[in-house]
């Protein structure tokens, strides 16, 4: 059901509705401000509907890719198969381990190489600026994580 809300308020104000006018003027303020509302929460809705169609078409285009790249690394392994390499030979090793990983072992991975990275830089900035607390900082917050990586308790040396 849609209510007019100009036409409620233009009736409300030429009648005294047995008294109610202000109620009636301020319900009708509170329909106004609902109706934007509304209209905001539309607005958003079409924009995440857009913003979800782009990451599928995105996520459709990688997997493609992914696929692609697997396939590559596939044919790599076959054609090296029988060929002699040195013992230490990396090249068929890196295709098999690619082919072995798992899509979020990868994205781990590549987390935690930002991790490393952005840690690298506030330890560099740190001891430039002789800022000794930020060393000891993020030099415990690496400790820490490694700890928890290995599977060592907090207390443990």
């Amino acid at each position: 059901m849609s209510i007019d809300i100009d036409k409620l308020e233009a009736l409300a104000k030429r009648t005294s509705m047995w008294g109610q006018a202000s109620t009636i003027i301020a319900l009708i303020a509170r329909l106004r401000e609902a109706e934007r509302g509304r209209d905001a929460y539309e607005d958003m809705a079409h924009g995440m509907s857009a913003d979800l169609t782009t990451m599928g078409e995105e996520r459709d285009a990688l997997a493609a890719h992914v696929e692609r790249l697997t396939s590559a690394l596939v044919k790599i392994d076959t054609d090296l198969e029988g060929r002699n390499f040195l013992e230490d030979s990396s090249l068929r090793d890196t295709c098999r381990e690619a082919l072995a990983d798992t899509p979020t072992n990868s994205l781990a991975r590549l987390k935690a190489r930002w991790q490393v990275e952005v840690l690298q830089h506030m330890l560099g900035r740190a001891r430039r600026n002789g800022d000794r607390a930020v060393v000891d900082a993020v030099e415990e917050s690496i400790a820490i994580e490694l700890r928890r990586q290995a599977g060592i308790g907090e207390g443990a040396p």
